[in-house]
This record gives C-alpha cells, sequence and structure tokens, in this order.
C-alpha cells in the first residue's frame, strides 16, 4: 500500500509516494511548475498552494493522472520578507477556508468550498502586524504578527479583532487549541505555550538550540524545527516544564 505526501519546494509542488518496504523507495511521481511556492495545506481531498505573485491555486491530485490546477486566485501588493528563512505558517485551511498570512498585508481569507471557483471572503490590512502564522480553529483564528504579538479573530462572519497578547517578543508561528491554549515560536524564546485564561505571561517555555522557526504537535509532543538545529521532540505534557527529550 502506498501513500502519497505532498512536499513543499521553492520552485516546484511534488507529489512523492514512499512505500512501506523495510528500506524506503521514494520517487517523484508528479511535478507541477509554480512560482515561488510559501505554503500548502490539504483539505477535502484538494492541495491548496500558496504561490509568490501572489496567488491561491487549488491543486488536484487525481491518482495516475498528475497534478492540474483547479482554479487560482490573485490580489494586489504581496510583500513576503526576503533575505531571510521562510518561517511561519503562512496558509492554513478549515471549514472551507483558506487563511493567508500575507506578510505586512495583513491577512486573507478565501473560500474554497468550491475548489474550481474560488472567492475572497474578508481581509484585513497589515496596519498591526506583519503576519506570519495562521491557524483557524472553530470560529477563532490564531495568529503570529511578528512584533506585533499573537492576535486572535472572530471567523465566524468575517474577520473581528478579539484580542491582542503583545509581549514584546517576536512570533514566528503559532498553534492554536479549542482548550484555549496556544503552541508559539518566539524570536527569543524559541518554544512558549500560553493559556487564553490569563495572557500576561507564558504558562511555560523553553529555549532550544539553533533558531527555532516553526511548531507541529501530536498529543503531549511538540516538535520544533530549528534553523541549523535541526528537530527538536519535546514533551508538552506538563505544560508548565516542557522537556526536550530528542534531537
Amino acid at each position: 500500500m502506498k501513500t502519497s505526501y505532498l512536499i513543499l519546494a521553492m520552485l516546484t509542488a511534488l507529489v512523492i509516494s514512499l512505500s512501506s518496504a523495510d528500506s524506503l523507495n521514494i520517487r517523484t511521481e508528479f511535478q507541477l511548475e509554480l512560482p515561488p511556492v510559501r505554503g500548502v495545506d490539504v483539505f477535502g481531498g484538494q492541495i491548496f498552494v500558496l504561490g509568490k505573485s501572489p496567488v491561491l491555486y487549488s491543486v488536484e491530485y487525481v491518482i495516475g493522472g498528475g497534478l492540474f490546477i483547479a482554479d487560482s486566485i490573485t490580489w494586489p501588493g504581496f510583500t513576503m520578507p526576503t533575505g531571510t528563512n521562510l518561517s511561519g505558517r503562512w496558509l492554513s485551511c478549515a471549514e472551507d477556508a483558506a487563511y493567508i498570512a500575507d506578510y505586512n498585508r495583513g491577512i486573507r481569507a478565501i473560500d474554497i468550498s468550491d475548489p474550481t471557483s474560488l472567492v475572497e471572503l474578508a481581509s484585513i490590512s497589515g496596519d498591526d502586524g506583519a503576519f506570519r502564522a495562521v491557524c483557524p480553529v472553530g470560529e477563532t483564528l490564531f495568529t503570529a504578527a511578528g512584533s506585533d504579538g499573537l492576535q486572535l479573530f472572530d471567523i465566524s462572519s468575517g474577520l473581528d479583532p478579539i484580542e491582542t497578547l503583545d509581549p514584546g517578543s517576536y512570533f514566528l508561528d503559532v498553534i492554536g487549541f479549542s482548550t484555549g491554549q496556544m503552541l508559539a515560536v518566539e524570536g527569543s524564546i524559541d518554544l512558549s505555550i500560553w493559556s487564553l485564561d490569563d495572557t500576561t505571561s507564558p504558562v511555560g517555555w523553553l529555549n532550544v538550540p539553533g533558531d527555532a522557526i516553526r511548531v507541529a504537535e501530536s498529543g503531549d509532543m511538540a516538535f520544533l524545527v530549528s534553523w541549523e538545529a535541526g528537530i527538536q521532540a519535546i514533551d508538552i505534557s506538563t505544560p508548565e516544564t516542557p522537556v526536550n527529550i530528542l534531537t
């Protein structure tokens, strides 16, 4: 049995196959040439790719047939930073909408309920930050806005501001949970864990080797990507005292 995975590259979107044999047999199945790519997510069986132009592509993967662009939508003024690492969760999809961190042009919400007809639902300006990450959870959009903190928006009927956490750090990535907790990547602290019950300071934090740029989680584990220092596996079962258990 083979499982298809999407690999994100600067200039090319690839779908590869990983066999379940004892030794991995990795090969390119299909290749789709795109402008420089900044984000990717999969929702409802469709692949959504954020390219620098700016443009959001709806990409269909047909087994045995290839990759096809079902639709795309563009907007003016894309100002993705250059000359720096591309840390951040630039694109996230949920509940038939794609949310895009458009750096200092703000945030955009795109209707993806019909992958062949993408429509912009709402947007906000970038006056209040350089947005690098978006994470929709239920009716809340968690965002990382660089030096302008962690910002929360109500996405039940648009993009309405809820709260801003601005502790004076620089936020690169954020994952929000329905429980009211957040995992954040900060420029000076690396990993911080927050609770909406008290946003004056993080519940717990941890410094790791290198410069943290992105975080993912699974249960009681967080996986932190560090620039020039690999991946850190962190036990977050006790949020007050996260422990780096493996590099």
